[in-house]
């Protein structure tokens, strides 16, 4: 029987090969994913401690798993469920383990639930956890699911705000030839 793969390890060979790199600053490795692979940066983020900062679902996918299952054992017994178990399903899973700042981005327009992301990220921050969430409303764009409707300017407050996350610096070096590079 083949042995089971599962996502994150395969992310964690990629790690692991940039990790050896020279050219590549292991400290600043970041994960981000849209949509499920969201989810897939979540448990990679969740596992994987070289992680510095994490674009993901922050857990969302887990939690909304986890909360289905407990609607089913409520239509079985209402006996079964109480509120500390709804407590600890909201923080169970891979959302946990993150420890490294993560931001979780979502359109105010998305089916998936801008009120489930708000208690669960409400819930992680007051387990200490570095979480963000930004939703991005209708005015602004971007408040589509997976953000098709301006992910140009949904990347960009991405990619700004892992700048801050990972404390990086623009810096501006000057080549020979006259021009400038911007680096981080």
């Amino acid at each position: 029987m083949e042995p089971v793969v599962e996502v994150e390890d395969v992310i964690g060979h990629w790690i692991d090969h940039l990790w050896d790199r020279s050219d590549v600053d292991g400290s600043r490795l970041a994960v981000y994913g849209i949509g499920l692979g969201g989810a897939y940066a979540t448990r990679c983020a969740s596992r994987d401690r070289r992680i510095a900062a994490a674009v993901c679902d922050g857990g969302l996918w887990d939690y909304r798993e986890r909360m289905f299952v407990e609607r089913r054992l409520r239509k079985l017994d209402d006996t079964l469920i109480d509120s500390r178990l709804t407590a600890r399903l909201m923080l169970a899973g891979p959302l946990q383990t993150i420890d490294c700042p993560y931001l979780v981005t979502m359109g105010a327009q998305d089916r998936s639930g801008v009120q489930d992301a708000s208690a669960l990220l409400d819930a992680a921050r007051s387990a200490g956890l570095a979480a963000h969430l930004k939703v991005f409303a209708p005015e602004e764009t971007g408040s589509f699911p997976d953000h098709v409707d301006n992910p140009a300017l949904v990347h960009e407050y991405v990619f700004d705000w892992l700048r801050e996350a990972m404390q990086l610096t623009r810096t501006r070096d000057v080549r020979i030839d006259g021009q400038s590079d911007e680096t981080y």
